[in-house]
Parts: C-alpha cells; structure tokens; sequence
C-alpha cells in the first residue's frame, strides 16, 4: 500500500516528505475511530522518537478524507508524517505525506537515521552545568584573596 500512495500521491523521495512534513514520530495507536464510517477519523496514539517538530505524548492524529486516507489500526506501529493546522497539537496525516506501518518503511527509517542527527543528552547536560557553575559564581561573588600570615607583612 505505500507504494501505491508514493504512486498516486507523487512522494518520489524521503526527502520530499520530510521537507513536506511538519512532524515526524513512531509511535503505536492505542485507540481509533471506527473505520467503517467515512474520515475523519481521529486516533490516539503513543510517542515513541520523534524525528521532526515538536510531538506531544499521546499525540492526536487525525486522518481526513483524500486520496489516500491511512487505516490506523489499534496495536500497530507506525511512522508519521505529518503537519499541524492553527498551532494545535492536533497532527494532520494521510498515505500522500509518507505516513505507513514502521514495519513497511524501512527507506523512510534508514533516510531519517542518516538525516536527522540524533540528539546527544550530554550536550545539553554540559550546558546546563555551566548555566549553573555561572550563576553560582554571580551569586557568590568574586573569590576574595586570604592574607596568610602577620599582620602587616
């Protein structure tokens, strides 16, 4: 099935749905509107890496009608590529942004690895010790010299 949205939809590259997508994450639906009705739906699911923007836990995804809707389904795994409407947390998808089961997107995962730059937790540890190695400093003040010995000599 990605294929045939890459087909319909044109997502000739990964770097074409990653400079389209305003969010990339995994995650694993936990819950989704009953598919037999026609889209929206709207699906809830867990955060498991985000690539891309900023993606609260559990994320909100809603699928609306077009060309190529995504049957979430409860239980599986997925890649998300997606965008966000007014600023609301609420993410935006279909099969045309890249969006499809983890276990069906090996190019899409294997292009992110190699892209998107894994985020280092020392760096930020580092920078969140001189933050405070410098306020200590500031609020201490400067280290005063000790005379050592008689007075006066």
């Amino acid at each position: 099935l990605p294929g045939q949205a890459k087909a319909i939809c044109r997502i000739h590259t990964p770097d074409v749905a990653y400079d389209n997508a305003g969010v990339i994450f995994s995650g694993r639906v936990i819950s989704t509107d009953d598919l037999s009705k026609p889209p929206p739906w709207n699906t809830t699911m867990s955060v498991d890496r985000v690539w891309k923007g900023e993606v609260l836990a559990p994320a909100q995804v809603t699928v609306s009608s077009g060309i190529y809707p995504v049957r979430f389904q409860s239980g599986i795994d997925y890649l998300v590529y997606g965008v966000r409407v007014d600023e609301t947390p609420r993410i935006y998808t279909d099969a045309c942004t890249g969006t499809a089961p983890l276990d069906e997107s090996a190019d899409m995962l294997a292009h992110l690895d190699r892209t998107v730059p894994k985020r280092q937790p020392w760096v930020a540890v580092g920078i969140a010790l001189l933050l405070i190695g410098g306020i200590t400093v500031v609020i201490r003040g400067r280290p005063r010299a000790i005379r050592v010995g008689p007075p006066g000599s």
